[in-house]
């Protein structure tokens, strides 16, 4: 709350708050930044704290000053997730020594990613250019899922792939992946 130029009590917005989430985080005061989390929680214009812009910065605050568990809950009741919120929670996890929690958050955002994927073609019957396949194997490899990402280059087809330059990407983060995880039989396969 502040006063305007007439001296009338006037409540923040979404962005207000965001701001001083971050002047909070970038100054690592937590006190205070928990005192903004509650002001926007009892906020009278009723802003709804599960706002994507709002939870990044709460997620954001909380994750680098190793409030894990507060940065968890606010991640967990975000209805809509960004980019931003599954690489803050990632991080947060990753910087703070909980490997494993970061690796099982990207295991969920990439569950996510594919459902959103397979959504994209099975239901609105738009399908994706060879970048965003490229973009899917990647992670699929990242987390060591090479059968599902063969499966995926299967559906790319050849002709997209014998054509198109980015589809000489696509089969060389494959076989590196293939080399990485030592799955030497796969890399064979997709060479030839």
């Amino acid at each position: 709350m502040y006063n305007n130029e007439d001296g009338v009590m006037m409540e923040g917005n979404c962005f207000n708050f965001a701001t001083a989430l971050e002047a909070c985080t970038l100054l690592s005061a937590l006190g205070l930044g928990k005192q903004v989390h509650v002001k926007l929680i009892r906020s009278r214009v009723n802003i709804d704290i599960n706002n994507v812009v709002v939870g990044t910065a709460l997620i954001n605050m909380y994750s680098k000053s190793g409030s894990l568990n507060y940065a968890q809950r606010v991640f967990d009741r975000m209805l809509e997730k960004n980019v931003i919120a599954w690489t803050l929670m990632i991080t947060g996890y990753a910087i703070h020594g909980i490997g494993s929690q970061a690796l099982e958050i990207f295991r969920q955002m990439l569950e996510t990613g594919m459902g959103y994927f397979k959504q994209k073609r099975d239901k609105y019957g738009i399908f994706p250019i060879v970048d965003h396949y490229t973009c899917v194997v990647d992670l699929l490899e990242r987390d060591g899922r090479l059968t599902e990402a063969r499966n995926l280059l299967d559906e790319v087809g050849d002709g997209v792939i014998s054509d198109d330059s980015s589809g000489e990407t696509i089969l060389g983060a494959f076989l590196g992946a293939c080399r990485l995880h030592g799955d030497v039989e796969m890399g064979s396969k997709v060479a030839q």
